[in-house]
């Protein structure tokens, strides 16, 4: 079943974005969205640039909704100045340049680490991998480790122990300096 537009632009809450496009496949839904602008202003001359000269999407996986894992594809533009010729890439003040995941979805997950959620459980209900899961809450385990003295491995820590299908692999991760 296939959402509104509108209905998922105010799930969202990006406002400096608009649907047009989603895919519910079974094990994401797929939102693909596009900048509500339809220029950007030459960073080289100032002339407002509105003719589109390519695109490229790009993808961040999202709080889920409905009990989807969601998958964001934004579709940026590169615009072409009719002064200068010099062809800007839209760019978002939401999300940064490189990153491949909302800081919601970052926040929330370890949220839901420090509440004792196993790791598996985590990356099954975001739609990430466990290897992800386990980056972003590594940092949630040593201050558990910090601030338990009990702890006197890593070996022992839930958090890890939920990531890691034996304590051989978790070894092996602190051999190579990654623990």
């Amino acid at each position: 079943m296939l959402m509104d537009f509108h209905c998922l632009e105010v799930l969202l809450g990006l406002p400096e974005f608009r649907v047009i496009h989603q895919v519910l496949g079974p094990q994401q839904l797929e939102l693909h969205l596009e900048r509500r602008d339809k220029h950007v202003v030459c960073p080289q001359c100032g002339t407002c640039c509105s003719r589109v000269k390519e695109s490229r999407p790009r993808c961040l996986r999202d709080l889920p909704i409905l009990e989807h894992p969601v998958m964001l594809w934004l579709h940026l533009r590169r615009f072409e100045c009719p002064d200068c010729r010099h062809r800007p890439w839209e760019t978002s003040e939401t999300f940064g340049e490189r990153t491949k995941w909302t800081q919601r979805l970052y926040h929330q997950v370890r949220a839901e680490c420090l509440r004792g959620c196993p790791g598996n459980e985590l990356a099954r209900r975001y739609g990430l991998s466990a290897r992800t899961v386990f980056r972003w809450t590594l940092g949630v385990a040593l201050l558990l480790q910090r601030l338990k003295p009990w702890f006197s491995s890593l070996l022992f820590c839930p958090v890890l122990s939920s990531v890691f299908s034996s304590s051989d692999e978790l070894q092996w991760w602190r051999n190579l300096g990654h623990l």
